[in-house]
C-alpha cells in the first residue's frame, strides 16, 4: 500500500535530507537504469554454476528509466538523480539544484482485475489524507488498450506545511503505474512545467523481463514459494522443482516410467535389487557430470533427519536402511552401493512392481553435493541443479524465470525460458489481459470459459485428474472416536448440492476413495444418502450428544465453509474456527495428527492404488493425518505390496478399501475435474491425469 502523508513538516524534512544522504552517497550523476537486464547467465558445460547476482548498469546520461520487467519507460526530467528500490516503489528521484526538494516516485501495482486508471486513482486516494483537497483531475492520452489519468491533490501537514501531489497512474491490464511527485505547494508552478513533460513521456513497452522475450518464453503466474529443496517439496512433479531437478526416472504423457538421469536400469529375479545405469552424458548445470555417488548422497540427505523431509519415508522408505537414517542410528542408506561412477545398485526390503514409480516423485530428484554445502540455507538461490532448466532469477515474492540448458542429454528444451510472476494479481485477470499464457479455471470462471460465445472457450483445454476430495476424522479424538458420530456427520451432508451449487456442477460424485483411471478402481464401493432427520436421530443416541458434550464447540480447521453450516444446521454442533495463516504451521499440525477433522483431497503421484490406500491408510504413513489404525487394513495393504499377480494385487487393495469404508473414516465425495485455458501459440500442452513434467515439449508459436 502507498505510504501516508507525513504529518509533520519536521518529518519532512528529515525524510527528504535523508534520501538526498542515501542518493549523494550511492549514484553518480547518470539516471539511467535498464531494470530487468542482467549478466548472462552461465550455461551447461562452463566452469562454475549459474548465479542470479544482478546489479543494474547505468549505461546513459539521457534521463530515461527502463522497466524491462513491467515493460514501460519513462524519461525523467533533465539533471534529476535516482535509485532502483524494491517492488512496489520502483524508483525514487529528486531534483538536486531545486529547494526545497522535490522528491518524484514510480511506484507499481497490479490490480484484482482490469481496472480504469481514473478509477483507481480516486480509490486510492480516498483514505490517503483526512485532509486532502483534490482539485485538478484530467484523462491522459493513452494507447489503445491503456487508461491513464492525472489528479493534483493538495493537504497540510500536522505542522501547518501545505504540501502538494501529483499523481499519474498508467493502466494496462492489471498492471497499474504510479507516478508521482510530491513538493510544497509554492513550488508547484515553477516545476509543473518540467514534471508534465516528464509524465507525458511516460511509455508502455513489451515486457521483457531479464531478456525472457514473449517470442520464446511462457508467462505463468504463482503464489508463494516456500521452497525448491527438492527433499522438501510437497507437491507434483509438473512444476518448479521438475523442471530444475531431475531423477532417475520420470513420468511421461502416458504416465510410463522412463529413463532420465538414468540410461537404462536391470531388476534381479527376487525383484529387490534395482541396478541403475546413469546416463554417461548426464551433468549438472555446471556442466559437471552427475554420478552414481550424486544420487547415493541426494538420498541420505533427504533421510537425513536434520533436515526433516516430511515425504522421504513415504517415497523412498522401501530401500533397506532409509529408516535407520531416518531414526538417526545410521548415516548413510545401506541399501545403496555405488558399483562404480556410472552404476547404483538399490535394495529394497521386499519385491514391490511399485517402487520404481515412486523414485519419479522429488523426493528421489538429484541434488549438487558441492551446491548444497557451499551455499547452506540459501543453497536453493544457486542450486546448480539436474533439471532441464536452470535458475535465472529469483526474488522473492516478485518474479523467478527458468532459462532451458542447451545441449541437455535428452535434447534441448523449445522453450528459452519459463517466467512466474509471483503474487502478481488474480490469474484470470492476467490471462485475460494477456500477462499470462495458461491458467487454472475454477468457480464462476469455468461457466465462462465454456460458454461458446464467449472467446475463452476456445482456449479451454478440458482433462480428468486422478484426484478425490474427502471428509476425514482423526479416530483418536473425541467426538470422532464414535463411528456413530462419524456416520450422522456424514449421512448430514448433501453432496450433491455441494457439487452442484460450490463446485457448479464441475466434479463428479464418488463412491470409491481410488478415482477413475487408477488401477483397481471400483465404483459404487460406497454410497451414503443425505438425510438429515435421520442423521439428527443418530447423532442424539450417541453418548458424546447424551452427555452434553456437544454443547460445547469443536475446533475446526477446515475452510470448508458449506460443510460447517450443514453440520451447524442439521446436527445442531457449533464450531470454533481457528485460522493457520502459515502454510507450515498447518501442514505441520496436520502431519502431527492434530485435527479432529479435515475436508481435503488427494491427487495421484504415480498411476497404482498404492500411492492412495497405503499412502493415506495405513497405520505407520506419514500421510496417514486421520490416526486411522485396522490391523486388518495393514494386512491387507502389506500383502498387496509384494504380490506378483496384478489381478490378485487389486483384489487385495480393493479389500482393503472397502473396510476403510465401512469404517467411516474417509469418506469420498467427489474426483475432480480439470480445466484450463491455454493461448493458442502454446502447442503441445495437454492435461494428464497426474502431474507430469511437459514444460521442455512445450512451443511457443506467436
Amino acid at each position: 500500500m502507498l505510504p501516508q502523508p507525513l504529518k509533520s513538516s519536521t518529518a519532512r524534512y528529515s525524510r527528504i535530507v535523508a534520501l538526498v544522504g542515501i542518493l549523494a552517497a550511492t549514484l553518480a550523476v547518470t539516471i539511467y537504469f535498464t531494470v530487468g537486464s542482467n549478466t548472462p547467465a552461465e550455461g551447461a558445460g562452463s566452469s562454475a554454476p549459474p548465479t542470479q547476482a544482478f546489479t543494474p548498469t547505468p549505461t546513459s546520461a539521457s534521463g530515461l528509466y527502463r522497466d524491462t520487467n513491467e515493460g514501460f519507460s519513462i524519461t525523467l526530467p533533465p539533471g534529476w538523480v535516482g535509485t532502483r528500490n524494491e517492488k512496489p516503489r520502483v524508483l525514487t528521484a529528486y531534483d538536486s539544484q531545486s529547494s526545497p526538494t522535490v522528491i518524484y516516485d514510480i511506484w507499481v501495482f497490479r490490480t484484482s482485475t482490469v481496472e480504469d486508471a481514473a478509477d483507481w486513482l480516486a480509490g486510492e486516494l480516498t483514505d490517503y489524507a483526512d485532509d486532502i483537497s483534490t482539485f485538478q483531475g484530467q484523462a491522459l492520452a493513452a494507447a489503445p488498450g491503456t487508461t491513464a489519468s492525472q489528479v493534483v491533490a493538495d493537504y497540510t501537514s500536522s505542522g501547518g506545511s501545505p504540501y502538494r501531489e501529483v499523481w499519474n497512474a498508467f493502466g494496462r491490464g492489471t498492471q497499474m503505474v504510479l507516478v508521482r511527485a510530491t513538493m510544497i505547494r509554492s513550488t508547484y508552478n515553477s516545476v509543473s512545467p518540467t514534471l508534465n513533460t516528464s509524465f507525458q513521456s511516460f511509455t508502455w513497452e513489451t515486457p521483457a523481463p531479464f531478456g525472457a522475450s514473449q517470442s520464446d518464453s511462457l508467462f505463468l503466474s504463482a503464489g508463494t514459494i516456500r521452497t525448491i529443496d527438492p527433499a522438501l517439496w510437497r507437491g507434483s512433479a509438473d512444476g518448479i522443482v521438475g523442471a530444475l531437478f531431475g531423477g532417475l526416472v520420470k513420468l511421461n504423457r502416458d504416465l510410463e516410467v522412463e529413463p532420465e538421469i538414468a540410461a537404462s536400469w536391470d531388476v534381479d529375479e527376487s525383484g529387490t535389487v534395482y541396478t541403475f545405469h546413469i546416463h554417461p552424458q548426464a551433468k549438472f548445470h555446471d556442466g559437471r557430470a552427475i554420478t552414481a555417488a550424486d544420487v547415493k548422497y541426494s538420498w541420505e540427505r533427504a533421510a537425513d533427519p536434520e533436515l526433516e523431509s516430511a515425504t522421504v519415508r513415504t517415497y523412498l522408505g522401501d530401500i533397506v536402511g532409509v529408516q535407520e537414517v531416518v531414526d538417526g542410528e545410521a548415516t548413510s542408506i545401506s541399501g545403496l552401493e555405488v558399483v562404480d561412477p556410472l552404476t547404483l545398485k538399490v535394495t529394497i526390503d521386499s519385491p514391490k512392481s511399485y517402487f520404481i514409480q515412486k523414485l519419479t516423485y522429488p523426493t528421489a530428484y538429484i541434488v549438487d553435493k558441492n551446491a548444497v554445502e557451499a551455499g547452506g540455507d540459501d543453497w536453493t538461490q544457486a542450486p546448480n541443479g539436474s533439471g532441464r532448466y536452470k535458475l535465472k532469477v529469483w526474488e522473492e515474492n516478485d518474479i523467478l524465470i527458468l532459462e532451458r540448458v542447451e545441449n541437455h542429454h535428452l535434447g534441448t528444451p523449445k522453450i528459452k525460458n519459463i517466467v512466474y510472476r509471483l503474487l502478481a494479481g488474480i490469474p484470470m485477470s492476467m490471462y485475460e489481459a494477456g500477462e499470462i499464457d495458461i491458467v487454472g479455471v475454477s468457480g464462476s470462471s469455468i461457466e465462462k470459459a465454456l460458454d461458446p460465445e464467449n472467446p475463452l472457450n476456445a482456449d479451454l483445454v478440458e482433462g480428468v485428474g486422478m484426484c478425490t476430495s474427502y471428509v476425514y476424522f482423526n479416530q483418536d479424538i473425541p467426538p470422532f472416536d464414535d463411528i456413530d458420530v462419524r456416520r450422522a456427520f456424514i449421512m448430514a451432508l448433501d453432496f450433491d448440492r455441494y457439487i452442484d451449487v460450490t463446485l457448479k456442477g464441475h466434479s463428479n460424485r464418488a463412491s470409491s476413495i481410488l478415482p477413475p483411471g487408477m488401477p483397481g478402481y471400483t465404483p459404487g464401493l460406497f454410497s451414503v444418502e443425505y438425510d438429515p432427520v435421520a442423521a439428527r436421530e443418530l447423532f442424539e443416541q450417541t453418548n458424546f450428544f447424551k452427555s452434553g458434550a456437544a454443547e460445547e464447540p469443536i475446533l475446526s480447521y477446515s475452510s470448508s465453509s458449506a460443510f460447517l453450516w450443514m453440520w451447524q444446521q442439521n446436527l445442531g454442533v457449533e464450531f470454533i474456527s481457528v485460522g493457520l495463516p502459515e502454510s507450515e504451521d498447518f501442514l505441520k499440525r496436520r502431519d502431527d495428527n492434530e485435527f479432529s477433522f479435515g475436508v481435503t483431497g488427494w491427487c495421484a503421484d504415480y498411476p497404482d492404488p498404492q500411492n492412495f490406500l497405503e499412502i493415506l491408510l495405513a497405520s505407520d504413513s506419514d500421510e496417514n493425518n486421520s490416526g486411522y489404525s485396522n490391523s486388518a487394513v495393514d494386512a491387507l495393504l502389506e500383502q498387496a505390496a509384494s504380490e506378483p499377480d496384478t489381478e490378485t494385487r487389486l483384489d487385495l487393495y480393493t479389500q482393503a478399501e472397502q473396510l476403510v469404508l465401512d469404517d467411516w473414516i474417509l469418506v469420498p465425495y467427489s474426483h475432480s475435474l480439470a480445466y484450463e485455458l491455454v493461448k493458442p501459440y502454446v502447442k503441445n500442452y495437454e492435461i494428464t491425469p497426474i502431474g507430469v513434467q511437459l514444460y521442455h515439449e512445450l512451443e511457443i508459436q506467436r
